[in-house]
């Protein structure tokens, strides 16, 4: 018998909340995943309550960036694991 293991297993994640210095969430800010072993950069903006996910995202290194009108842009670093968030 032959069994194929989901696509998602072999995939991670990045996800997250983005908050102001004051600890309020940051709702649209865009955010950017860069990284060698993708074709593209993935990009999303967060959710009225500041959250952010990549979903189904290839292991490696990750570069991502946060940018809102009228702010720096921030950029942190990251690294995807298999089934890891």
């Amino acid at each position: 018998m032959l069994c194929a293991a989901p696509a998602y297993a072999q995939t991670g994640s990045i996800g997250g909340k983005v908050t102001a210095s004051d600890g309020s969430p940051l709702p649209g800010v865009t955010v950017e995943a860069r990284s060698n072993v993708l074709p593209t950069p993935r990009v999303v903006t967060t959710e009225s309550n500041g959250d952010y996910r990549f979903p189904t995202l290839q292991p490696g290194k990750y570069t991502v960036t946060f940018t809102l009108s009228g702010m720096q842009p921030v950029t942190r670093e990251a690294d995807v694991q298999l089934g890891r968030e």
